[in-house]
């Protein structure tokens, strides 16, 4: 809503608006989904013609060395704990590609780096200490033989901060270097280490070592484009088929190295079992098993936790003038630009939703936060009045992480998700079926006629 009211501009009495351009190889319905969050229709170009095959964007081509593309394979242990499998499936993989880099180099720097897909942080934390203790110890068991030094792992989720996922993308494009990470330099470097250990240090110095496992959830779908990844481990089938295109698509995107997934399915799960016996099929044709997405762009959950930040950047972004931090003091909140944006929101809320009321209580919501955005500032009792807390300036805007969910909380970056909390439920407990003991804060008095 924001961007798109910025980015439109009048011209001879007419509204051009930009025009969006955007490419997927796992949408379905993608019409409807268009119209939800753009506001537009859907036009595909170059429209598909007579061949279901080649289009404008892609092609299909046959594995050969010149283009070795992405394997899949399945394991599944009858009997097994999972965390037994996982051990051995890693310490034997990771074992295997330092064999590979041993004997050939720098080519086979790609599988040096696993990653290691969880479908939930539940997993992912389990993996984390398994790869910390017992598949660290087997790979310095001499029943492994592996000279290489512990694992350093790392992990990548939507619940780190948006800094740190940049610095996690960086480390991975770090490359395994033959003269410092083949098991002869390592063993080398140790018995220099013993003898003069401040020459050995030097030589080290300034190298940050290359991530040995990355640990990835949801998050890795989108937004990771590291060439030289070529190596993944996925625990348990994604819940559905475009998480699963999207995840394993981020290994093997260099054209001239081959990609490798291991699937790892548990064989008490009865999902896990229908994919296993139908794998061979299913990843022949998972293009034509993506399962359409729910898109809900203005219910009430998403307008309580977005609203406020999409208000706030479009007023701030609207003159030059309101771009400084103190600006938030000062704007002027009943500008023609701003009675324009409640227009244009109750319009595209009715276009997207087919709802009159709906779209009129959007706008009942957008004049309740400018209401309160005044209010802000007649009653602020010190300094100033800036979008973000500073010296002597009082911020409206807050951090999702300071305290509880309130009107003008705004989370830095859509990657962002709350924090998980313990739920126990006391099983004497009776409260239930009595009334609640809270009630709606007052904002929902804008809701009402």
């Amino acid at each position: 809503l924001a961007i798109d009211q910025l980015c439109t501009r009048a011209e001879n009495g007419r509204e051009i608006r930009p025009v969006v351009v955007a490419s997927t190889a796992t949408a379905r319905r993608a019409a409807d989904q268009v119209e939800k969050v753009f506001a537009r229709g859907l036009t595909l170009f170059p429209p598909q013609v007579l061949k279901a095959g080649p289009t404008f964007f892609s092609s299909l081509a046959a594995p050969s060395p010149e283009a070795p593309g992405r394997r899949y394979r399945v394991l599944l242990a009858t009997g097994e704990r999972l965390s037994s499998v996982e051990i051995r499936t890693v310490g034997s993989v990771m074992e295997h590609a330092q064999s590979l880099f041993d004997r050939y180099g720098a080519v086979a720097d790609p599988y040096m780096t696993l990653v290691d897909y969880s479908t939930s942080t539940r997993e992912l934390a389990g993996m984390r200490r398994l790869v910390d203790d017992d598949i660290a110890e087997r790979l310095d068991s001499l029943r492994v033989r592996t000279k290489r030094r512990r694992p350093l792992v790392q992990e990548l989720t939507s619940r780190m901060a948006s800094d740190r996922i940049a610095v996690t993308l960086g480390e991975l494009e770090r490359t395994f270097d033959p003269t410092f990470d083949s098991t002869a330099a390592l063993d080398a470097f140790r018995e220099e280490y013993k003898s003069d250990r401040e020459t050995a240090l030097k030589k080290m110095e300034g190298r940050y070592p290359p991530i040995d496992v990355l640990l990835a959830t949801s998050m890795l779908q989108v937004g990771v484009d590291v060439q030289r990844l070529g190596l993944m481990l996925v625990t348990g089938q994604p819940k559905n088929t475009a998480e699963y295109i999207q995840t394993t698509s981020r290994i093997g995107r260099d054209p001239a190295r081959p990609g490798v997934v291991f699937t790892l399915y548990h064989w008490s799960r009865p999902r896990d079992l229908a994919h296993f016996e139908d794998f061979c099929h299913y990843h022949s044709t998972f293009g034509a098993r993506v399962e359409g997405l729910t898109t809900t762009p203005f219910s009430d959950r998403a307008l309580d936790r977005g609203l406020s930040a999409v208000v706030v950047a479009a007023v701030r972004q609207s003159t030059t003038a309101a771009l400084a931090n103190v600006a938030a003091g000062g704007v002027d909140l009943g500008s023609p630009f701003v009675a324009a944006l409640l227009d244009v929101a109750q319009w595209r809320a009715e276009k997207v939703l087919h709802d009159q009321q709906a779209a009129i209580n959007l706008r009942k919501r957008l004049v309740y936060r400018l209401e309160q955005w005044e209010a802000r500032r007649k009653h602020l009792a010190t300094g100033k009045l800036g979008y973000e807390t500073g010296p002597d300036v009082t911020g409206l805007l807050k951090a999702p992480e300071d305290g509880p969910w309130g009107l003008w909380t705004a989370p830095h970056s859509l990657r962002e998700v709350e924090a998980e909390i313990i739920l126990q439920l006391q099983r004497d407990d009776r409260s239930l079926s009595d009334a609640p003991a809270w009630a709606y804060p007052a904002e929902q008095a804008e809701v009402a006629p």
